[in-house]
């Protein structure tokens, strides 16, 4: 068995159009421990954020989103096109609350679970207008994050894993106006990948798992691995 590990990936150190605090903040961003719950908004997503569409994000108090991930998202795809940068101020997986950026604008939406229906948040209280004057959209450096483009270019990756990043960065640029970072567009690319196909480290560490285990279960037989370094 002859195992190839070599990355085609190059990366990038750019991080331009990062959200307040740089992607690894998590209170700007809004990362944690979740799982994934999938991508069931995946494709409302992709038509808020289209160039022409006037679909509201939110549309008031009882909204309802499938995960705390669905509203992070959906939250991030607000910013990206509006132009607003936004701080997390509650975040887990019952209860979200996220405001402007700028402490004196009254931007604010609290989400949470009800008693019996843990599984979805909603929209308790929601005051969508900014004072701050914000709200310019640099086309250049984006308020983005790398989950997000992940969720935009998940059926992407899944049905063309070949798919390369600078296609990525023509497909956002074609269809939501937005000039993407190299940066993100691996970063998101790696992040489907991992979803899709799993770690690619951890694959070939379990190959080393799977051998010992054909032998022990096997006796008398015999197995190798050639790794190309």
């Amino acid at each position: 068995m002859k195992i190839d590990s070599t990355d085609n990936f190059v990366v990038e150190s750019s991080k331009s159009g990062s959200v307040v605090g740089g992607e690894s903040s998590n209170n700007m961003l809004g990362y944690d421990d979740d799982l994934d719950s999938g991508f069931t908004q995946q494709k409302d997503l992709h038509e808020l954020l289209k160039k022409n569409s006037n679909m509201e994000f939110f549309t008031g108090v009882g909204q309802q989103f499938d995960s705390a991930i669905g509203f992070r998202r959906t939250v991030s795809a607000y910013c990206l096109k509006n132009g607003f940068k936004v701080q997390y101020i509650k975040n887990c997986k019952e209860r979200l609350t996220v405001r402007c950026a700028i402490d004196s604008c009254p931007f604010r939406i609290h989400a949470s679970c009800k008693l019996k229906q843990l599984d979805q948040l909603f929209v308790k209280n929601i005051q969508l207008n900014h004072t701050c004057g914000g709200g310019f959209r640099s086309l250049g450096s984006p308020t983005i994050n790398s989950d997000l483009v992940k969720s935009l270019i998940f059926n992407q990756i899944r049905d063309e894993p070949k798919r390369k990043t600078k296609d990525i960065i023509k497909s956002f640029r074609r269809d939501y106006d937005v000039e993407l970072s190299y940066y993100f567009a691996y970063k998101g690319k790696k992040l489907a990948m991992n979803d899709i196909y799993g770690d690619e480290k951890k694959s070939y560490n379990e190959l080393v798992w799977y051998l010992k285990a054909l032998e022990r279960n096997n006796p008398n037989s015999y197995s190798s691995m050639d790794v190309d370094s």
